[in-house]
């Protein structure tokens, strides 16, 4: 492993090539929680039923619930997210462009399964915002590292595990297939794997 210079306080580790991660990523990381919360429950606690998350589905491949950074968060702090995203991507991947993330939350039932995006972007981030109580239940990111050659005509898949930890940033590259494996929890958004999901290059 590899250390980089420290970011908005956070140490950068290289886990394997082409897959970072730093703790502690984001000063106002609590800040986008109580956001998130309030964009699911209302100000006062109640929403009525009613939240700015969709389902997204593709037959056997991933369900989840999704939205727009901008629809759970103010503009304000979208903005500063993508600010702090570009300092990290520059200093470190020597990227200039950062996507808008998008909000991806797996509550029970939902998952991803290992697949690669079609993206003619060169990274994909994943910011948690999953509590920290959570990710004992099971919570996981993978990702495809190598299909190393085996005996015959078998190849051996390796595989890079994250459990989401809260305010943890995971960035690997776009070639490299993932997966997310939710938290077996209710269906209470508040409960499921929070994720920002992005794109760099």
């Amino acid at each position: 492993m590899s250390q980089h210079p420290k970011m908005e306080g956070a140490e950068c580790t290289l886990i394997e090539r082409e897959i970072y991660v730093s703790s502690g990523f984001y000063s106002k990381a609590e800040l986008l929680r109580r956001e998130f919360n309030e964009a699911v429950l209302g100000q006062n606690g109640q929403q009525g039923g009613i939240t700015p998350l969709a389902y997204a589905y593709t037959e056997n491949v991933y369900q989840f619930l999704t939205a727009g950074a901008e629809r759970c968060f103010s503009e304000v702090t979208v903005a500063d997210v993508i600010g702090t995203l570009e300092q990290w991507g520059k200093a470190v991947l020597g990227i200039s462009h950062v996507s808008t993330p998008q909000v991806r939350v797996y509550v029970r039932g939902c998952l991803r399964k290992l697949y690669r995006d079609d993206v003619t972007a060169s990274w994909h981030f994943i910011l948690s915002l999953t509590s920290n109580h959570i990710r004992a239940k099971r919570s996981n990111i993978s990702i495809l590292r190598d299909s190393i050659p085996g005996k015959g005509s078998l190849s051996i898949d390796k595989i890079v595990s994250s459990a989401p930890i809260f305010n943890q940033l995971l960035v690997h590259s776009t070639r490299q297939p993932y997966s997310v494996e939710g938290a077996y929890t209710s269906m209470n958004p508040l409960e499921g794997t929070v994720l920002l999901d992005g794109y760099m290059w």
